[in-house]
Protein backbone atom coordinates (compact mmCIF):
# COMPACT_ATOMS: atom_id res chain seq x y z
CA UNK A 1 0.00 0.00 0.00
CA UNK A 2 1.42 3.31 -1.12
CA UNK A 3 0.50 6.75 0.21
CA UNK A 4 1.04 9.66 -2.14
CA UNK A 5 -0.56 12.92 -3.16
CA UNK A 6 -2.75 11.72 -6.04
CA UNK A 7 -2.59 14.07 -9.02
CA UNK A 8 -2.94 13.69 -12.78
CA UNK A 9 0.52 12.16 -13.26
CA UNK A 10 0.26 9.65 -10.40
CA UNK A 11 -1.44 6.92 -12.44
CA UNK A 12 1.16 7.26 -15.19
CA UNK A 13 4.01 6.90 -12.70
CA UNK A 14 2.96 3.43 -11.54
CA UNK A 15 2.45 0.24 -13.48
CA UNK A 16 1.14 -3.27 -12.98
CA UNK A 17 2.79 -5.73 -10.64
CA UNK A 18 2.34 -9.44 -9.98
CA UNK A 19 -0.38 -8.64 -7.45
CA UNK A 20 -3.08 -6.00 -7.36
CA UNK A 21 -2.23 -2.98 -5.21
CA UNK A 22 -3.61 0.37 -4.08
CA UNK A 23 -2.24 3.91 -4.16
CA UNK A 24 -3.86 5.84 -1.30
CA UNK A 25 -4.18 9.60 -1.28
CA UNK A 26 -2.54 11.46 1.61
CA UNK A 27 -4.97 14.40 1.42
CA UNK A 28 -8.36 12.67 1.19
CA UNK A 29 -8.80 9.59 3.36
CA UNK A 30 -10.60 6.80 1.52
CA UNK A 31 -9.66 8.03 -1.97
CA UNK A 32 -7.30 5.74 -3.89
CA UNK A 33 -6.22 4.28 -7.22
CA UNK A 34 -6.63 0.55 -7.64
CA UNK A 35 -3.95 -0.97 -9.90
CA UNK A 36 -4.80 -4.39 -11.31
CA UNK A 37 -2.30 -6.94 -12.60
CA UNK A 38 -3.43 -6.33 -16.19
CA UNK A 39 -2.52 -2.63 -15.86
CA UNK A 40 -6.07 -1.31 -15.53
CA UNK A 41 -6.23 1.58 -13.04
CA UNK A 42 -9.39 2.98 -11.51
CA UNK A 43 -10.14 5.76 -9.07
CA UNK A 44 -12.11 4.44 -6.12
CA UNK A 45 -13.49 5.67 -2.82
CA UNK A 46 -14.64 4.14 0.44
CA UNK A 47 -16.20 5.70 3.51
CA UNK A 48 -18.43 4.73 6.42
CA UNK A 49 -21.97 5.97 6.87
CA UNK A 50 -22.05 8.02 10.06
CA UNK A 51 -25.48 6.69 11.04
CA UNK A 52 -24.90 2.93 10.71
CA UNK A 53 -21.14 2.54 10.38
CA UNK A 54 -21.69 0.57 7.18
CA UNK A 55 -18.75 0.68 4.77
CA UNK A 56 -19.69 2.16 1.39
CA UNK A 57 -17.47 1.74 -1.64
CA UNK A 58 -17.64 3.18 -5.14
CA UNK A 59 -15.62 2.88 -8.31
CA UNK A 60 -15.38 6.33 -9.84
CA UNK A 61 -13.88 5.19 -13.13
CA UNK A 62 -10.78 4.63 -15.19
CA UNK A 63 -7.76 6.84 -14.62
CA UNK A 64 -7.70 7.27 -18.41
CA UNK A 65 -11.25 8.71 -18.50
CA UNK A 66 -11.18 10.89 -15.36
CA UNK A 67 -8.58 13.39 -14.25
CA UNK A 68 -7.45 13.24 -10.64
CA UNK A 69 -9.20 16.55 -10.02
CA UNK A 70 -12.52 15.24 -11.33
CA UNK A 71 -12.20 12.01 -9.36
CA UNK A 72 -11.27 13.88 -6.16
CA UNK A 73 -14.36 16.07 -6.50
CA UNK A 74 -16.61 13.01 -6.88
CA UNK A 75 -14.85 11.34 -3.93
CA UNK A 76 -15.25 14.45 -1.75
CA UNK A 77 -19.00 14.57 -2.46
CA UNK A 78 -19.29 10.83 -1.70
CA UNK A 79 -17.51 11.26 1.65
CA UNK A 80 -19.58 14.32 2.57
CA UNK A 81 -22.80 12.39 1.90
CA UNK A 82 -21.60 9.56 4.15
CA UNK A 83 -20.67 12.03 6.89
CA UNK A 84 -24.14 13.60 6.66
CA UNK A 85 -25.78 10.18 6.95
CA UNK A 86 -26.93 10.13 3.32
CA UNK A 87 -26.49 6.72 1.70
CA UNK A 88 -24.82 7.46 -1.64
Amino acid sequence: MLKVNIHNKTAKAYGPKREEYYINDVRLEGFYIRVRTNGRMTYEIKSRLITTGELKEKTIGSSYLFTATEARKIATNFIMDCKKGIDP
